[in-house]
């Protein structure tokens, strides 16, 4: 490994990481961050050998970045009671179980299956910007709309506010981005931890949920799929009562 000196200042790189990323390459593909106990792999192929090597390094949300007073980039020991060891944060082979249980419900073909539905919103949600003087599409649109997506169509939770459930996606992101000082993470923490009793309600919820696939589609093993028009939308369609229970979570350490 070669010398690489200097500190990892996040504010100093954020807007242009990209002659860092090529420095790292060249001069030390293998990083120790230093005064932490991180590492920085930065190359493909090492990238790809350390997320093969599952005995070695584990996906498990044990550590998180944050940024010191100095602006400097920390690392803070979560201890076992961190995030839920879910999907993105699992091992096999309870990971292999949860790409099972999810990876079904975001096939190929099921997405085609609400195009239209998802080209309504989208339309819906132009028509609102469209009537503005000013607007931000950014917020008026590609924020909400996969948020929308996801929570109504794909799990099918009733009513969600999609507010909310956007301030808990922007907020677990900003607590793994290393950017946060350890008071911020603490209140973002704080605020995105009432996503799970949101979630464990809704999951009791018995009422009949609005199906994802369209009655008006077919899928055919063995012919031609229909094409689905916009005038197949159902959206009062309704199908299992109980939504998915797949677990729901918010890079890799070593074991």
């Amino acid at each position: 490994m070669s010398e690489f000196g200097g500190r990892l200042v996040g504010n100093e790189i954020v807007e242009d990481p990209y002659p860092f990323y090529a420095r790292l390459r060249r001069d030390s593909p293998v990083w120790p961050v230093p005064d932490t106990d991180a590492v920085l792999v930065s190359t493909w192929d090492l990238v790809a050998e350390a997320a093969s090597r599952v005995e070695d390094f584990s996906n498990n949300f044990r550590h998180a970045l944050f940024s010191q007073d100095d602006g400097t980039v920390g690392v803070l020991n979560l201890g076992s009671g961190g995030a839920p060891d879910v999907f993105a944060g699992a091992d096999p082979p309870a990971h292999t179980i949860h790409r099972k249980l999810f990876l079904p419900a975001l096939a190929q073909k099921k997405m085609e299956l609400l195009e239209g539905e998802v080209s309504a919103l989208a339309d819906e949600l132009l028509d609102r910007l469209l009537a503005e003087d000013h607007a931000d599409a950014a917020t008026g649109l590609a924020n909400p709309l996969p948020i929308r997506v996801i929570t109504e169509r794909v799990i099918g939770f009733h009513d969600p506010d999609v507010a909310q459930t956007q301030r808990w996606v922007f907020g677990g992101s900003r607590m793994m981005g290393g950017r946060l000082r350890l008071d911020e993470i603490a209140a973002v923490g704080e605020e995105v931890g009432g996503m799970l009793p949101w979630v464990a309600q809704r999951r009791g919820d018995r009422r009949p949920r609005r199906c994802p696939v369209p009655s008006g589609s077919h899928v055919h093993a063995d012919g031609p799929r229909r094409r689905r028009r916009r005038d197949d939308h159902q959206p009062d369609r309704q199908c299992d009562p109980h939504p998915g229970r797949a677990p729901l979570a918010p890079g890799r350490t070593a074991r």
